[in-house]
């Protein structure tokens, strides 16, 4: 970073009450340890989100020993079993629920690929928007609800990739028994096939 027309103050570590010297300069360069302080902070960051699934273990046994430990008052004990644990537990579920995703997707990509295969580029792209959001309203709901205890954590962190997965694999067993879906006729509603061809027209051109 370079400073132009500056002034320094600069007081003794050892004894800041001491006193401080004052200097300016016109010209001075300063070097920023820029992943030194992103280190720094991944390693301070206490948030269950931020950390690795060993991590947010150990953060567990924590939680644990100070639920054990006589000298934890009630109210924190009370707020560790209710927030703490939970809010850790969620976020360990999440480090591989959300990776599974993945392949949730790709079960119900493909039989909805088929199925709006007709309909243009629009109408994929409208269910596929549709399906991202579904999946993340669900996902955010089951985390809320499990982190303030209404919800068990596992189904909070899961049941938006188990739904998703469910649906992919009966959505795939439809295709191949070639058995007719009944939400096309939804999607010829929403996306009468002249506007389709015609949005497709226009965007091809």
């Amino acid at each position: 970073m370079r400073l132009y027309n500056g002034t320094i103050y600069q007081a003794d570590r050892k004894d800041p009450l001491k006193g401080y010297v004052v200097g300016s300069f016109t010209e001075d360069e300063m070097v920023l340890n820029v992943s030194g302080s992103l280190d720094r902070e991944r390693k301070t960051s206490s948030r269950p989100r931020n950390m690795s699934m060993k991590e947010i273990r150990e953060g567990l046994e924590r939680l644990n020993e100070q639920l054990k430990s006589s000298r934890t008052s009630r109210e924190t004990k009370k707020y560790i079993r209710k927030y703490l644990i939970n809010e850790h537990r969620v976020e360990l579920h999440k480090k591989v629920s959300i990776p599974f995703a993945c392949l949730a997707f790709g079960l119900i990509g493909v039989p909805v690929g088929l199925m709006v295969r007709r309909g243009g580029r629009m109408v994929g792209l409208g269910v596929g928007v549709g399906l991202i959001t579904l999946y993340y309203v669900a996902l955010t709901a089951g985390e809320k609800l499990a982190k303030v205890g209404v919800y068990p954590p596992f189904l909070g962190a899961w049941t938006a990739s188990i739904l998703t997965s469910v649906a992919g694999i009966i959505l795939i067993i439809r295709t191949v028994r070639e058995t007719p879906i009944r939400s096309s006729r939804l999607i010829n509603k929403l996306f009468p096939p002249d506007a389709r061809h015609r949005t497709d027209a226009e965007l091809s051109e």
